[in-house]
């Protein structure tokens, strides 16, 4: 295997044991300098990230590749230099177009405020910030590089700042850390534009004063800001009410899920970019059976790809059909079964499965079963009674943790976000 094949490999084992949150914040923009039959050498954007994935991930690495390739490999992080992080980050990101974004009902209000914020209309309009709001998988990120490469192509001297909002956390540390709190603060508050993607996760105090003055500076002097999540403001219930109220100044748009129409249009558009014929039959074969996400329909024309590319494969309903079951079994969170559920609520607690089996009532294991009855039930569609039999329970019992489990999610914020990783990580 190739040193790029190897790291994706690495990174979708890794996504099976670690939340998807981890994944974002420390391996995304990672790269492999160097792999050879006893060491891999990973590369980093800072010596940051690059010491904490030492301390905090090395064994997780070395376990991937055990598992991966059968044998033990030393692992080292590095620091990429400057221009080595521009490269890789233009790389990653130069796909994301407006061209390249199927509008449909569902995500056209939000595809013309993005356009409007690149063509610079937006601040005139008041539409400052633009707060893009819904599922994973829909397109929001898309949209925010989109406004940024646009934005680019128009004016490349614009300082143009895109971000995650863990991002901004973990630079955030880094700078008190250091005692650089400034050279962080001028960043971000001298910025023609700034574009922060999960803003639901800015929620710790110190993190929310700083975003709030960040976001005065920039909005009292007319720069653009652009912010997704997950959910609208009014439901980010650990966000300041003054940071809440900023971020409903502007414009507050949302992105469903695409209706059938745009899914086939979707299926089209990234078959002609691979050269897939694909007929209307198997588009809308595919199309009526992977509803959830953008990313799913992707992942699907993929492997139809593949089947047609490397083993001849026509392209047909039968070979659709091979390629949506692949995508089920590699991504088991896309219909998820009840042992699969409790694997994945059993890593995020850090408890073994078989103590969850148990009788014991220890608190973290209570938890942790509750939380697995309850994401079985909204996930599986099992039955009490099915639940009960896999957790070696009684049927009055389930009924107690679901309810309990509602009961926790209304009245705890952080409980809440907890069971949106675990169920991200489930489907992720």
């Amino acid at each position: 295997m190739q040193k790029d094949e190897v790291w994706l490999s690495v990174l979708e084992n890794l996504r099976s044991v670690l939340p998807e949150t981890v994944i974002r914040a420390w391996f995304d923009d990672t790269t492999v300098n160097f792999f050879d039959e006893n060491k891999i050498v990973i590369a980093a954007p800072s010596d940051f990230k690059r010491d904490a994935l030492m301390k905090r991930y090395e064994g997780s690495i070395a376990r991937a590749l055990f598992h991966i390739l059968g044998r033990s490999y030393k692992v080292e992080v590095v620091t990429r230099t400057e221009k080595e992080t521009k490269d890789v980050t233009v790389e990653h990101i130069e796909n994301y177009l407006f061209e390249n974004f199927v509008v449909g009902p569902t995500n056209q209000f939000a595809h013309a405020a993005a356009f409007a914020v690149a063509e610079g209309l937006a601040s005139a309009k008041g539409y400052n910030p633009l707060f893009i709001y819904g599922g994973s998988g829909l397109g929001k990120t898309h949209l925010l590089y989109a406004i940024r490469n646009y934005v680019k192509s128009k004016n490349a001297d614009l300082n143009i700042v895109i971000i995650s909002s863990e991002q901004f956390f973990l630079g955030l540390v880094r700078a008190i850390e250091s005692g650089n709190r400034l050279a962080f603060q001028n960043k971000y508050r001298n910025a023609d534009m700034l574009l922060v993607d999960d803003s639901q996760f800015i929620s710790k105090e110190f993190v929310q004063e700083e975003f709030f003055h960040t976001f005065n500076t920039l909005h009292e002097t007319g720069k653009q800001i652009v912010l997704t999540s997950d959910r609208p403001p009014k439901d980010m219930k650990k966000l300041e009410d003054r940071l809440r109220s900023r971020f409903e100044w502007g414009l507050v748009v949302d992105i469903q899920p695409p209706d059938l129409e745009t899914r086939m249009a979707i299926l089209r558009a990234k078959a002609n970019r691979l050269g897939l014929p694909l007929p209307d039959s198997v588009s809308e074969h595919i199309a009526e059976t992977i509803t959830a996400n953008v990313r799913q329909l992707e992942g699907t024309i993929k492997k139809l790809y593949a089947y047609y590319d490397l083993m001849g494969y026509n392209v047909n309903i039968e070979t659709a059909g091979l390629a949506i079951a692949d995508l089920m079994k590699e991504n088991p969170g896309l219909n998820p079964k009840p042992d699969f559920i409790l694997e994945r609520v059993c890593q995020f607690y850090g408890v073994e499965v078989k103590d969850v089996l148990s009788s014991s009532r220890r608190a973290n294991l209570v938890l942790a079963r509750q939380t697995a009855m309850f994401l079985m039930r909204e996930l599986s569609n099992k039955s009490y009674q099915e639940i009960a039999d896999i957790l070696n329970r009684d049927h009055s019992t389930v009924i107690h943790a679901v309810n309990r489990v509602v009961e926790q999610k209304n009245n705890s914020e952080d409980f809440e976000n907890d069971l949106k990783i675990i169920t991200d990580n489930i489907r992720s």
